[in-house]
């Protein structure tokens, strides 16, 4: 959404979006939009209703370029240069044994299948494609046979109001240490983990931790789930005194940064990850950050998080120790050379606008 009212606001480039009904309200409410220049459409709408409509656009708006900013569209090619973003892991660099990760092996197969669908398609109805990471890009062109020189590769970045809280901060805050360590291994330490109940998010993995008879530590897990999952009913069953399951719920985008600063640690047990806001917002608020060791989380969160073997109940207790004794300064620092290199979201829109116009010039 940002991409969006950021290229309605541009005076030197013109747009015309296609978007769903629901993204109507977060618009209005932070982007001064013109409707004149955006068509909503239903869930329900049909793809071949879509192409009609795209069609019909064309024909009057004769775009330059169109741009998809999460692939793959069905979009049937027409005249004109395609460009497309995509950021789902499982089409792109997924290992083979996170398709099946909480699954079935019938299921695992079955997931398996319909991302090598959806690849294909967008492979053979992108002329480009932007990727939000390196490894994400080399996974796909090996896999699909892309051409490297068909591709650019655009990072997420951090969200305005997300920036607005950190320049609102003091930076000596970060810089003060206690005598030992930057958080009280002795009271109720609160670990955020935000994350949706997919089963590459592997959730699952608390329960390991809650049963582990040698994490010293007294924690109060903070979900976000909706109420109604599966996997939060099956970890509330072990709630006690010292280790507790607490649920907050989705959020919105706005409530985030409130709800990280609530936290010492943030928790990511994810198996797979193309670049994860999650990530850049821990790290925006100099949150302590543990993540499972593989290369797409090393490639963004790069030296700031401390890793662990992913499902390694023991490897994670090292972890856990670790931040707990972790430099405020060190990270401090680190945080500020990761957020240098990606910026905000006008620095990717204008890396977007790049992208695009070279894909024209390039045809």
């Amino acid at each position: 959404m940002n991409f969006c009212g950021q290229a309605l606001s541009d005076n030197r480039n013109q747009f015309h979006f296609v978007l769903p009904s629901n993204a109507k309200g977060h618009l209005i409410r932070h982007f001064p939009i013109d409707t004149n220049r955006i068509n909503f459409i239903e869930p329900n709408i049909s793809i071949i209703q879509i192409n009609k409509l795209v069609r019909e656009i064309e024909l009057v708006f004769k775009p330059d370029v169109v741009y998809t900013m999460a692939g793959p569209n069905y979009i049937a090619r027409g005249k004109v240069t395609v460009v497309q973003g995509v950021s789902d892991a499982f089409i792109t660099h997924a290992p083979i044994s996170a398709y099946f990760k909480n699954r079935s092996l019938l299921n695992g197969f079955l997931f398996f299948l319909l991302r090598l669908f959806k690849g294909l398609v967008l492979r053979s109805s992108a002329d480009k494609i932007v990727f939000q990471t390196s490894s994400a890009r080399s996974g796909y062109c090996r896999k699909f046979l892309m051409p490297m020189n068909n591709t650019y590769v655009i990072p997420n970045a951090i969200n305005p109001w997300f920036l607005d809280v950190v320049k609102g901060m003091d930076s000596r805050m970060f810089l003060e240490k206690n005598d030992e360590t930057v958080i009280d291994s002795f009271k109720v330490i609160k670990v955020l983990v935000p994350a949706v109940d997919y089963p590459h998010k592997n959730i699952q993995f608390i329960k390991k931790i809650l049963e582990c008879d040698s994490f010293p530590y007294r924690v109060e897990f903070i979900l976000t789930l909706p109420d109604t999952s599966f996997v939060l009913e099956s970890l509330l069953k072990y709630n006690s005194l010292e280790r507790k399951v607490i649920n907050i719920g989705p959020f919105l985008p706005d409530e985030a940064p409130s709800i990280y600063l609530n936290a010492d640690i943030v928790f990511l047990p994810s198996v797979c990850e193309t670049f994860s806001t999650s990530y850049i917002e821990a790290i925006a608020l100099h949150k302590p950050l543990i993540v499972p060791d593989f290369s797409f989380s090393r490639e963004v969160c790069a030296d700031y998080a401390e890793y662990y073997r992913s499902d390694d109940v023991e490897d994670f207790i090292r972890a856990f120790q670790n931040v707990l004794i972790e430099d405020k300064v060190g990270r401090f620092s680190k945080a500020s050379k990761i957020l240098e290199e990606y910026g905000g979201q006008d620095l990717r829109y204008k890396r977007i606008i790049a992208a695009l116009q070279d894909s024209i010039a390039k045809v």
